[in-house]
This record gives C-alpha cells, structure tokens and sequence, in this order.
C-alpha cells in the first residue's frame, strides 16, 4: 500500500491541482455573479445607480491589467492570488454591502436582479470571447456612475443632422436635451463621444450605463442645452469626415437652439478621447465651421476630457510608450507628412477659444503628456485656459465622472463653463 501511494502521489498532486483551479474558477463565477448584480436602491428619495462592475471586467476576467485600474481592482486581485481566506473576507464584505443596497429595494427588484445578473455575465462573456477590453475597462467605471434625473419630454433623441443623400441612416444623428425652466438665450454644451475614431456611438449603453446620454441629463437639469452627436467611423470614414460631421451637427444644433429658445452664439464644445480630439480640431481649426458660415466666436469654450493625438510630432510622446502606427492608421492618407498636418498646436491663434483640458492620474501618461503640450500652447495665446489632472480614476471613469454629481471633473466643468463668456456673436 505504501508503495501504491508513493506511486500515485504525483496524480494525487495533478487532482488536488485541478480541484484548485476548479475552485478558483468558481469563485470567479461567484464574484461574477456578485457584482453584476445591479440593483436600483431608494435611499433618501433619491434613485442612484449601484453597480458592482469596477472589479468584475479587469481583475477577474482581465487580471493582470490592474494597474489600468483605481485600488478596489488591485485589492480584489491580491485576494484572488493570496488564497481562500482573503477572498472569503472579501466575498463576506461585499455580501454585507449588497444586502446593504438590496433593502432598500422593491421586493420585485430584488427577486429579478439574479435574473438580471446573470444576464449581464452572459453579455461580459461575449464581449470578452470577441476581445473587447476596452468595452470591459469601460465598464469598469460603473461604481462612478449616477443616472442624471432630467423630464424625458425634454430629451429630443435621434434627430438626424444631415438628410442628404449621402447621408448616413444612424450615424448622422443627435440627441437634443432642453433645460427645465430657465430663461430664453440658455447656453448649450455640445459633447463629441470617444471611441479611437473607429468605434462608439452617442447611445452607446453597456449593462445599463449610458455614459453620454448620462451628460445630456446632467448638464441639461443644470441649465443648459446638451447636444451629444454621432459621427462615421473609420475606417468606413475618414478622420476630415469626421471633423465635418461635427461640424454639421453644430450647425443643425445652432438651428434647433434657436428654435427652441437657446442662444445659437452660447456654444461650449467639449469631448473625451478621440472625441476631445475632434473638438479641439473643430475649435481651434477653424476651417470646418467657416464651411458652414459658422464665426468661431460663437464658441464660449472647449472642454477637453483625456485627449489622444493633439501633437503626434511629439517624440516624447512616443518615448512614453504610445504608438506611432496606432496615429498613422488613424490620420495618414498617404502623406508622410500626417503628423505635421493634425497637429492642432500648429492651429492655435489668439482668437483660439480658452479651455478646460483635463487628463485622469490612472491612465497612460501619454494622456498627461499630451494635455500639457495643449495647454502649454494654449496659455499663450488664449490665458483663461485652466488645466486639472484628476487623481483616482481611468481612461474610461473620467467621461463618466463627468455626470457624477459632486465629483471633482463635473465641478470643474461647471464652474469652467459658467465663467465663460462669449466673443461678439454672442454679445
């Protein structure tokens, strides 16, 4: 017998092996199940958002990509790492807090968000089987996300912008939100979605954050307009196509603003990533607009969120770790000279429109590097520019941090825009 064991040890050894990965597997599927599940607590009155999924996307189905992620990733990670009795803490602390969040449920919301849970894991594995991390990461910024409260009466959804022939059926569309009971001449916030130029859509909508949709609620129930566009995409579209789909939407929002009671010469452009890109293109290049007989002037300001590409002459940039081809694929139409020619530090002028160029502290420096190089150019020749870079949150959570009542990016953007004033159009 004692030489059966000794034979059988290294298969007893291989069997224990399994069952621990079998373990682990399991509580993967546990937390999944844990944090997915979504609920809708009243507290105070008050709806808001609970949502576990900062944990879920990168540090059970992505793990090693933490340190894309704020310390709750990192601390779930650890724990998966450090063995059954760090995770049974863990597990036991978010329990508590998801019954925490439960009671102040309905009983049918209770009974259905186990439904809803697995569901959402199901629409996880998806993304993750197609390669989607960067869905995932955006995810990841759930915990950030409150559902801005604004009268759907008000919420103009899928007007199309152009109606040509040539038009494109859902991309060359905007959604209008109108402010509740403010006087005629309302300012309005236009906000160009991200996506690196080849994805994303101004109803993007992913286990029920709407991060764009969210910012027209919110700026709309603080007293201006909020017009959130869509544009083509590449490589279907070219980077210049893209830039005159923003300028086309501007100039049909003029139109609905001043239809509806706004003022068409109070606009403030704002954007994040690729989508900050295209604002700052459209703002201080000038030569879009001017197409459509539209005075830069009209532009009270620019608030840029975490913008790629706003130098790619930069070699420091590159240095710090972007990619050249990744910028080339994206602005190259056969010229070596793309870098030279989408640099939008080579278009600034003192009539440049100031802005608010913000980049987040948990996103590749690359951001940060880029931001300063903005607002360094920016400061010369447009002085009530400001700069903020945001400690705590990612690439993705800033956008969303953008509605977030009370939250550092929301506050800055608020106070930005309301100490701006318009040139003479809007005098």
């Amino acid at each position: 017998r004692a030489d059966a064991r000794r034979l059988d040890a290294p298969h007893a050894s291989a069997r224990r092996n399994a069952g621990r990965h079998r373990g682990l597997a399991a509580a993967k599927a546990s937390y999944a199940f844990l944090f997915l599940g979504a609920v809708e607590p009243r507290s105070r009155g008050k709806a808001r958002k609970v949502a576990y999924l900062d944990v879920l996307p990168v540090s059970i189905l992505f793990v090693g990509q933490h340190e894309r992620e704020p310390r709750w990733s990192f601390y779930l990670t650890r724990s998966l790492w450090q063995g059954p009795s760090m995770l049974s803490r863990m597990a036991t602390r978010i329990r508590r807090q998801f019954m925490r969040d439960t009671r102040f449920c309905p009983r049918s919301e209770v009974s259905s968000s186990g439904r809803h849970a697995w569901s959402a894991l199901l629409g996880v594995a998806t993304l993750f089987l197609a390669g989607c991390a960067g869905t995932l990461n955006a995810v990841g910024a759930g915990l950030v996300y409150e559902r801005a409260e604004h009268p759907v009466g008000l919420a103009k959804l899928d007007l199309a912008y152009r109606s040509d022939a040539e038009a494109d059926p859902e991309k060359h569309k905007l959604d209008l939100f109108l402010p509740e009971n403010v006087a005629p001449g309302w300012p309005t916030l236009v906000f160009v979605h991200g996506g690196g130029w080849t994805s994303g859509d101004r109803a993007t909508r992913v286990l029920g954050v709407e991060p764009y949709r969210n910012i027209g609620r919110f700026y709309a129930a603080r007293g201006y307009g909020v017009v959130v566009p869509s544009y083509r995409l590449q490589p279907d579209a070219t980077w210049q196509d893209q830039v005159d789909d923003v300028a086309a939407a501007i100039a049909f929002a003029r139109q609905e603003i001043a239809r509806r009671g706004g003022d068409p010469n109070a606009i403030h452009l704002s954007g994040h990533s690729a989508g900050a890109w295209l604002a700052a293109w459209v703002g201080l290049e000038d030569s879009a607009l001017a197409a459509r007989g539209i005075d830069r002037s009209a532009l009270c300001s620019l608030v840029l969120v975490s913008g790629a590409g706003y130098d790619p002459e930069d070699d420091e940039t590159y240095a710090l770790g972007a990619s050249r081809l990744y910028f080339e694929k994206r602005f190259s139409t056969g010229d070596d000279s793309w870098a030279e020619q989408t640099s939008i530090r080579r278009h600034l002028d003192p009539s440049s429109p100031p802005a608010l160029v913000m980049n987040a502290k948990g996103e590749a420096v690359t951001f940060e590097r880029q931001a300063d190089l903005l607002f360094g150019a920016l400061s010369e020749v447009a002085p009530n520019s400001e700069r903020l870079s945001v400690p705590g949150l990612n690439h993705q959570s800033i956008v969303i941090a953008m509605s977030a009542d009370g939250n550092l990016v929301s506050d800055a953007t608020l106070r930005f825009l309301a100490r701006r004033s318009c040139g003479p159009a809007g005098a």
